[in-house]
């Protein structure tokens, strides 16, 4: 493969954007409201996504939603309706980046690529806003704790 061709794949599916959405799962997971596996934090993450949208909507009503919070209609549309993921990606997403640094074909390779990048722009994006949410959580919290501090003195 080109030179030029190998650190830009090497970069964009390794280090950058791979390890950036191992991290954006493990905050979900970890550092939000509740501790959850990551497996619930990539479902939960879709299924807030859609929760609310038209699309989403309909296909609770088609799928037979009864009704209840909005937190368990979230968690209801992670376990009946088709959500981008329902589960961590990463070591599959890893696999892939693997056998695109593997192509010898600078041609299939950027093929590859390009195809990695689109099949999983809207799962990054949504990830990337979850991440977001829980960073907003912990700067809340980390404020309120603050004025708590401030009040006691």
């Amino acid at each position: 493969m080109l030179p030029m061709v190998r650190v830009v794949f090497e970069g964009a599916l390794d280090s950058d954007e791979l390890e950036g959405q191992d991290v954006a799962i493990n905050m979900i997971a970890n550092d939000g409201p509740r501790t959850m596996t990551r497996d619930e934090a990539v479902r939960d993450s879709m299924a807030w996504s859609i929760a609310f949208s038209d699309e989403g909507k309909k296909e609770a009503a088609e799928a037979g939603w009864s009704g209840g919070s909005p937190w368990d209609y979230a968690r209801w549309i992670g376990r009946h309706c088709n959500l981008p993921l329902k589960a961590d990606p990463i070591a599959r997403w890893r696999m892939r980046a693997r056998s695109v640094r593997k192509e010898t074909s600078p041609h299939k390779a950027l093929k590859r690529y390009r195809e990695f990048i689109d099949s999983t722009a809207t799962s990054r994006a949504i990830l990337d806003d979850a991440q977001a949410q829980v960073e907003a959580y912990i700067d809340e919290q980390i404020q309120l704790a603050r004025e708590d501090e401030d009040w006691g003195r």
